[in-house]
């Protein structure tokens, strides 16, 4: 497999490992207009349909997320936070000043018998943005995400991978409305970072993300191999959390320089919400 794991496919594993309680759920600021998520559905092309359902602790921090027989449980620390699950397995998210400074996942992904840990490290801009993720695949680099913010939102990222040098950019579009307890898969952070309930990773996008195009290509020619469109649709209830969200997403592969379209899928999450 091309620089061992495309984190793209990562990416995707994360979707599906969601339905297993095997990722966690960011809710943004839980106490932002006194609302937390409580329940969700998500469905999955060809999977069928995903139950999950969180529990909080007094102060509004997840300590629990349910999904069928699979259970994730947190645990908080000065500079750290836990997420073990059923078996016993612990990610973990280390932090300092309250921030994140890198986040590992053992045994993440198997692929063929063999067994990959993720481990993540991340810096900040001075304006307290996350600027740059490093990402490693059983302790060697394999791609580098440059991170830009433009007018509080997240709007381009950029990753490098180091065998090979492939590119994979991506561009975020936003509407004028203002985010409000934003879910992880509405979030352009979530495919960029490990996520842990709060506010881990600096300053989140402020607007509604709209649309995301990643274009991958090769070094060698600067060709563009394939290009990959996310349109982002969603419903609102009066408090302006998002109750309904799809994704739907377009493949387009290079076929003698011209872009054709080769695949599309459509997730959809219904949510619900304790509100105050």
């Amino acid at each position: 497999m091309n620089n061992k794991i495309k984190f793209a496919m990562v990416a995707f594993v994360a979707i599906i490992s969601i339905a297993g309680c095997q990722k966690e759920i960011n809710y943004n600021d839980p106490n932002g207009n006194n609302c937390k998520l409580s329940n969700l559905v998500l469905s999955l092309p060809g999977l069928g349909d995903f139950g999950l359902s969180f529990t909080y602790d007094a102060s509004g921090k997840l300590i629990k997320a349910v999904s069928n027989d699979d259970t994730m449980n947190y645990a908080y620390f000065t500079n750290k936070i836990t997420a073990t699950d059923q078996d016993g397995k612990v990610r973990e998210i280390l932090l300092s000043n309250g921030r994140a400074v890198s986040s590992s996942a053992p045994d993440y992904i198997q692929i063929n018998g063999m067994s990959y840990d993720i481990k993540r490290n991340y810096t900040f801009n001075a304006e307290g943005y996350l600027a740059t993720v490093k990402n490693y695949v059983n302790s060697e680099l394999n791609s580098t995400d440059v991170i830009t913010y433009t007018n509080g939102n997240l709007t381009k990222s950029e990753v490098t991978f180091a065998l090979g040098g492939d590119k994979e950019t991506t561009v975020y579009e936003y509407s004028n409305a203002l985010a409000v307890n934003t879910y992880e898969m509405a979030d352009p952070m979530s495919t960029h970072v490990d996520y842990f309930p709060g506010k881990y990773y600096g300053i989140q996008s402020k607007n509604v993300l709209i649309k995301s195009t990643t274009t991958y290509s090769n070094p060698t020619n600067a060709a563009i191999s394939s290009v990959m469109v996310t349109d982002h649709k969603y419903q609102f209830d009066a408090k302006g959390n998002a109750t309904s969200i799809s994704l739907d997403t377009k493949t387009y592969d290079d076929q003698s320089g011209k872009l054709v379209l080769i695949d599309e899928y459509l997730i959809t999450n219904k949510l619900t919400y304790d509100c105050k």
